[in-house]
């Protein structure tokens, strides 16, 4: 691994004591980037968890329990109902109603993704199943989205 990486993980490491989990999802002190949570003073966004995730499964970090507690927060966010026709998007914040920015669904899914076909070691069976499970819903919402292209940033 090159040193800058090595470097940036073992940073991320040293600092995982410092990121408060709060039912499966990173706190981050701030407001949030869409309306809905804009005059919020926490927020808990799916996508700093994601991210999170697999820095502490990647540095060792993150044990098997908070990994599924975090993955649970994680999927907590996803629509699940398959009559909705956001079926298998994601709220960006827990603290919103429904999802506002459907990218949402890229930047938490791209990191677990990278993990599960780089570094499934890391990860214990349940953590993968979970996985699994968001990844085979997320495919429904990105197989809409491809064939109804919006070619411009929506927000």
């Amino acid at each position: 691994m090159e040193k800058k990486l090595l470097d940036l993980l073992n940073s991320y490491s040293d600092r995982m004591g410092e990121i408060v989990w709060e039912n499966g999802l990173l706190r981050r002190n701030g407001y949030g980037h869409t309306r809905e949570v804009a005059n919020l003073s926490v927020v808990h966004a799916g996508t700093d968890s994601s991210i999170a995730y697999v820095y502490g499964k990647v540095t060792g970090a993150i044990d098997e329990k908070l990994g599924i507690q975090i993955l649970k927060g994680i999927s907590s966010l996803q629509v699940t109902d398959s009559n909705n026709e956001r079926f298998g998007a994601f709220r960006w914040y827990r603290e919103e109603s429904h999802p506002i920015d459907t990218n949402a669904a890229f930047f938490i899914m791209v990191p677990l993704a990278i993990l599960k076909l780089f570094s499934q070691q890391s990860l214990s069976v349940s953590e993968s199943i979970i996985i699994d499970d968001m990844l085979t819903s997320a495919y429904n919402w990105f197989s809409k989205e491809c064939k109804n292209p919006i070619l411009f940033y929506t927000n």
